[in-house]
């Protein structure tokens, strides 16, 4: 009789650390940091453009959409331009994609053409865009509909980088596996040999 008690108090105990052992994996199971990786981005749209009187800024408005964030529910640009004789002019856009998600960039372009690529470098944003970096090149083409008017459309393709926009990979540690994989074999093991012991009278 004592030594069926003493077998299944050993066997307890063993089988309390087994499950100590994979607890502890499971409580270790951390996931590796998120990896901002470049997202390939296309936007297409449309709007006007004003200049002041003096043809020295504008500013102008838009919508269009975006592959793969869906519809630009406001595009705002404004910016100067240069008046030295080279042409040419710089400023900033804007997209706005709604729900406080607005993606910020810069350009300059030195042609001072109608229609032209713009480089353009994004340098931040709110919301999923907040962080984010990357380059666009911007196609537009105006259309004068006054001494100080124009429509304009536009499309653009590059890439996009932010930490809100990452997929972070759920693999544990190796050191988790190997306490979680541990426990749980510790723990099957003396489940079957307590099945199969026969107590000793």
């Amino acid at each position: 009789m004592y030594r069926a008690y003493n077998l299944q108090g050993r066997t307890s105990q063993s089988l309390a650390l087994a499950i100590t052992l994979a607890l502890a994996g499971m409580a270790f199971w951390v996931p590796n940091p998120a990896k901002a990786e470049p997202i390939s981005i296309n936007v297409t749209g449309s709007g006007s453009l004003a200049a002041d009187t003096g043809v020295t800024s504008f500013s102008g408005t838009g919508t269009g959409t975006s592959m793969p964030f869906g519809p630009i529910s406001l595009f705002t640009t404004s910016g100067t331009v240069d008046t030295s004789g080279a042409g040419g002019y710089r400023g900033t856009f804007a997209f706005d994609f709604g729900s406080g998600n607005d993606l910020d960039a810069n350009f300059s372009e030195s042609s001072g053409l109608d229609t032209s690529s713009i480089p353009t470098t994004i340098t931040g944003g709110t919301g999923i865009f907040n962080g984010a970096s990357g380059s666009l090149t911007m196609d537009f083409s105006g259309f004068p509909t006054s001494s100080l008017g124009a429509s304009f459309i536009m499309a653009g393709s590059g890439n996009i980088s932010s930490p809100n926009l990452s997929t972070s990979s759920a693999a544990p540690e190796p050191a988790s596996c190997s306490l979680l994989a541990l426990g749980i074999a510790a723990a099957a093991a003396l489940l079957q040999r307590t099945r199969r012991r026969v107590s000793i009278r």
